[in-house]
């Protein structure tokens, strides 16, 4: 079988491909985006980009490969990945968690920074741009939306052409093969794709956690925004479609605390 490891950026593509590792798919090298094809080393950077805006470029992957990919949902994607017997997971994750975690990556990370000349240049404006990260924060969602396309992404929620899973779910059960649970999520992926389901949780865990990106950092990755200034963030918080999109992926829509909340304050 060929499987697309598809998200919303930051939304935790890696953890997905942690999973496939396991699960004994091989990396294609290959990174599908909406335009075309990235190609990389085995160290994640940039070789060459093929541009290919239709869904044919899925056919590169050989069966028993696996492709992180971001990939906008779309009617004539998902009948193709239908059509062809693909395996495809879709991860997502609380909208504002992936603008903060994205606006971290862009800005901190050594390793975005070294993929491409893009990616310097990017670092090297939104390092020396802005004074905070909500600044930072504001300018992405005002002038990068198309990046997350929330709203278009919600149709994979439907799509009989994937199995779709939230971050925080996935993230919560694998924090639990501590305790020797495999948690109902990791198993309805793991049954999904075909192998794992029938692993010990030790084992699980010595495999997936700790694994790349998603736990580089040891933080929580769940609610990470509420450290933030809500006031600076309110044109995002505020953002009437931002809002319905929060909703129908099934998270509550943050206010801004009320006047005189004791900090640190959390959303009812």
């Amino acid at each position: 079988m060929r499987l697309i490891c598809n998200s919303i950026p930051k939304s935790g593509t890696y953890l997905l491909g942690a999973i496939a590792d396991f699960c004994r798919y091989q990396d294609s090298l290959l990174r599908f985006v909406d335009t075309g094809t990235n190609v990389v080393c085995a160290k994640n950077n940039l070789v060459r980009f093929d541009a290919l805006v239709g869904p044919e470029k899925l056919s590169q992957l050989t069966p028993g490969q696996y492709a992180p990919s971001h990939l906008t949902y779309s009617p004539e994607l998902a009948e193709f990945v239908l059509r062809h017997g693909f395996r495809h997971l879709f991860i997502y994750r609380n909208p504002y968690d992936i603008l903060y975690s994205y606006v971290r990556f862009v800005t901190y990370s050594k390793s975005f920074a070294e993929q491409d000349g893009y990616n310097a240049d990017l670092q090297n404006s939104m390092t020396s741009g802005f004074a905070s990260d909500e600044e930072r924060i504001c300018h992405v969602f005002k002038n990068m939306g198309a990046n997350f396309n929330f709203q278009a992404n919600l149709g994979w929620l439907d799509s009989n052409a994937c199995h779709a899973v939230r971050f925080e779910d996935l993230y919560d059960d694998l924090v639990a093969l501590r305790s020797g649970t495999v948690g109902p999520f990791l198993k309805g992926v793991f049954e999904y794709v075909g192998f794992g389901a029938d692993q010990p949780a030790d084992t699980i865990h010595a495999r997936i956690y700790g694994v790349g990106p998603t736990f580089m950092t040891g933080e929580k990755k769940v609610g990470q925004y509420l450290r933030l200034d809500r006031e600076k963030l309110a044109p995002v918080l505020d953002d009437p479609g931002l809002k319905d999109a929060v909703r129908r992926f099934g998270y509550s829509p943050d206010p801004l605390p009320p006047a005189g909340a004791a900090e640190p304050w959390t959303p009812a």
